[in-house]
């Protein structure tokens, strides 16, 4: 810097410190710098006046979208987050009010040097990091020698703690000398491979053009790590870059609503400090210069109060939580602190209210300490804040249809979908928004023709929070247009395209998945795109399990619901021709692998269901024929069973004649002995009812077991185990009833659990014998009783 140059100050800050807003606040006070530079991008600078604008109500954040087309490395969203108590929004707010020149002086968001994170070859979500100020040989060594258990519970002991004194100059002093020394332990090659070096290269080359230009005194707010590098570039001009990245337009950038939730350092945020509820709560108790009374006091008696009204099981009396208030009291001045802090009031109530062993450091009352000390508060914007159409949209659509946007609280919402069209509306939005990508809300029960369709149902049960994500997913997403329903479209030709990459587009069982996110959202055009996938895929499929798979998941989206439109005739003509080609691939099913067999039954157990129950696509008359073709071929055992099965329920065969058959199959005339009562299997997970209320396929049963020796049923047990596993309890009764009538037995008898006596000495003489051995052994000591 040369002697003529205006007064330069460096304030070395941690993102989102209470101590160090306080203490910037205080020093701009006095020196009134005309220029104020910050360590953020510089294409966010158009976003200022808006960020700055009296009505914006941090937290908010500056979310940078990538390219309409990114190029692989390019992917991401890259946020960075502004809460009241961020020393980078009280001075550019600070210089707002006061005229003075705002700059950002970090590379563009997009530069490559931004990309890179230290261990990660992706980057993270946040533009900030601050990880070496936490890990290193010197923060190590200082929290031992202060005895705290963290660096971050160093922090608050070092410097947030102290936030109270009026020498912002020697606060300064302190954070500079902290961050200082922990560079000097920070290896150089690691700085310049993570693109530390090219940053602040830049940084000061926008540092060097601002002393140049006027007007003084320039006060440069950065990260305290990249301080020491700053200042030695001003004592050493030629140090300074040549060139210098101009500032660019904000392009695909916006700012958002934040939350307390997202900014939390246990969130996985890589910057700042934990619990921002009780920061902002301190940033406030500061503010005031202390009229708020004692800040602990009133952060525990809140804290009582919060549990009283949201989980009154885990309420703290008021022994208890005098006693946490005594406890923090100690605490702080046995660790020589002038106020009780974060960890001080954490383990106040740790020690009060924790009675049992903590499970892995967990408990249910620190967990409601933790969700209280971070908070769900989300900020504002200012009216007329440009954002995409859709955030809008889906934001109004919430609204109007009762979610509760006013927080990030989870909460529950039911919906009766059926009889009530706002709340079919409302489950529409949600799918739409799951499939859309943006993480509002989770369904928690509800009818789902993927896992069994139970249309019965009358309610969905739906858990959701509004959280500045869902704002930055659908943001991230504005490429794709700008109504949900072009993003809902989108989405669902990124799936399709996947099935294609997959060699899955040709599985009408996958195309019937995206049918099903397609009408969950109501969106006619979305539909009718899957609908013609859905059919493709059917006219190519070659198994016939993804085929009936989907005439089952189908059968129920046809119904038509409150506003949605009727679907039945378009799904008709699916399902149509979904049958024709179950028929033609009929004769291949003998072909069909060991290893696929379980799900081919699986699925000729739901085709028997379609078709009791009078399904309109299964024409009955046609599939008997080919059923009856199918088992006059050699089968599986368990396909065979599960075919006969099949068309004894469909009236295309009488009871008798499938009797006979299974009697047949059970001969075992050219299948291996331990595989033969696998036709039971297959009967049994088709038609139940089959072996149970059929005397004739029970004599066949019968008869099979009487005839086999002792070999062959151990041989079989396995797969009789099976078929009778899939009994229920009265099924088995009624079985076992018929059983011993059949044999000249009471049913008693043969339920009766009560061991003869010459088992019993059989059994002891067996004992005796195994003891004996065990004792020769040498495990004697095993057999005392203690």
């Amino acid at each position: 810097m040369t002697a003529v140059a205006p007064a330069c100050d460096f304030f070395p800050i941690r993102h989102h410190s209470p101590a160090g807003a306080l203490a910037l606040l205080r020093a701009f006070d006095e020196l009134r710098p005309r220029q104020v530079l910050v360590e953020a991008p510089i294409d966010f600078e158009p976003l200022l006046p808006m960020l700055t604008d009296p009505a914006t109500r941090p937290p908010v954040a500056i979310v940078s979208l990538p390219p309409a087309k990114p190029d692989g490395e390019d992917d991401h969203v890259a946020t960075y987050p502004f809460c009241a108590h961020s020393p980078e929004f009280v001075a550019l707010s600070w210089a707002a009010r006061h005229g003075a020149r705002a700059a950002l002086i970090d590379l563009p968001v997009r530069h490559p040097a931004m990309r890179k994170r230290h261990g990660s070859e992706r980057p993270v979500p946040a533009l900030i990091a601050e990880w070496r100020l936490d890990h290193n040989a010197y923060v190590t060594e200082l929290c031992a020698r202060r005895g705290v258990s963290d660096a971050l519970a160093l922090w608050d002991a070092l410097f947030e703690a102290q936030a109270a004194t009026a020498d912002w100059r020697g606060f300064f002093a302190a954070v500079g000398l902290y961050c200082r020394h922990t560079r000097e332990v920070t290896d150089q090659a690691e700085m310049e491979a993570d693109g530390t070096l090219a940053r602040e290269a830049h940084m000061a080359a926008r540092l060097a053009e601002a002393i140049k230009s006027g007007p003084g005194p320039v006060a440069v707010v950065t990260g305290g790590f990249h301080t020491p590098a700053l200042t030695e570039a001003v004592a050493s001009p030629r140090a300074a870059a040549k060139s210098l990245t101009k500032s660019m337009p904000p392009g695909n950038a916006y700012l958002i609503r934040y939350g307390f939730a997202q900014l939390d350092r246990f969130s996985g945020y890589a910057a700042g400090l934990p619990h921002p509820a009780y920061y902002d709560r301190l940033w406030q108790h500061l503010k005031t210069q202390f009229a708020s009374g004692d800040l602990a006091t009133g952060i525990l008696t809140d804290f009582a109060e919060h549990l009283r009204r949201t989980k009154p099981q885990l309420a703290l009396a008021t022994p208890a939580l005098s006693a946490a208030l005594l406890t923090a009291d100690r605490l702080a001045r046995l660790r020589d602190l002038p106020a009780p802090g974060r960890s001080e009031l954490i383990d106040a109530v740790r020690s009060v209210g924790v009675k049992d062993a903590l499970e892995l450091g967990r408990a249910p009352l620190l967990e409601a300490l933790h969700e209280f000390l971070t908070g769900t508060a989300i900020g504002e914007l200012p009216p007329g804040a440009p954002q995409p159409p859709v955030v809008e949209a889906v934001r109004t659509s919430a609204r109007k249809l009762g979610f509760n946007l006013d927080d990030g609280a989870r909460r529950t919402r039911e919906l009766d979908i059926l009889r009530r069209p706002r709340h079919a509306d409302a489950s529409r939005f949600l799918f739409a928004l799951d499939l859309a990508g943006a993480s509002f809300a989770s369904r928690v029960s509800g009818p789902d023709p993927l896992t069994g369709w139970r249309g019965e149902m009358l309610f969905e049960t739906w858990s959701y929070a509004w959280s500045p994500m869902v704002e930055s997913e659908l943001i991230a997403r504005a490429a794709d247009g700008q109504t949900l329903e072009a993003l809902c479209r989108a989405e669902l030709a990124r799936r399709h395209a996947r099935l294609a990459e997959e060699g899955r587009a040709r599985s009408a069982g996958a195309g019937v998945e995206l049918l099903v996110a397609a009408v969950r959202t109501g969106f006619a055009q979305a539909i009718e795109r899957a609908v013609s996938w859905c059919a493709d895929a059917v006219a190519e499929d070659a198994e016939a399990p993804s085929i009936i798979r989907a005439l089952t998941v189908s059968a129920g989206l046809a119904r038509p619901g409150p506003g949605a439109p009727d679907l039945a005739p378009r799904f008709a003509k699916l399902r149509g021709q979904a049958f024709e080609r179950l028929l033609l691939l009929f004769p291949g099913l003998i072909d069909t692998a060991e290893d696929r067999l379980p799900e081919l039954i699986r699925a000729v157990a739901e085709l028997a269901a379609m078709a009791t129950a009078g399904d309109e696509a299964i024409e009955r008359e046609r599939l008997a024929v080919v059923v009856r073709n199918a088992l006059a071929a050699r089968l599986p055992p368990a396909l065979d069973g599960a075919l006969a099965a099949f068309a004894a329920l469909i009236g295309a065969m009488p009871e008798e004649e499938v009797a006979a058959h299974v009697a047949a199959m059970l001969s075992g005339a050219y299948v291996e002995d331990g595989k033969v009562a696998a036709v039971l299997t297959g009967c049994l997970a088709v038609s139940p009812r089959l072996i149970v209320h059929s005397p004739f396929v029970l004599a066949a049963t019968d008869a099979f077991l009487t005839r086999i020796d002792q070999e062959v049923f151990l041989a079989t047990l396995p797969e009789l185990r099976l078929a009778f596993s899939q009994l229920t309890p009265s099924e088995i009764d009624r079985v076992a009833a018929w059983a011993a009538a059949q044999h000249g037995l009471a049913l008693k008898d043969i339920l009766d659990d009560t061991i003869p006596p010459e088992e019993v000495a059989e059994n002891m003489a067996l004992s005796a014998e195994l003891a004996t051995l065990w004792r020769e052994e040498g495990l004697g000591p095993w057999l005392e009783v203690p």
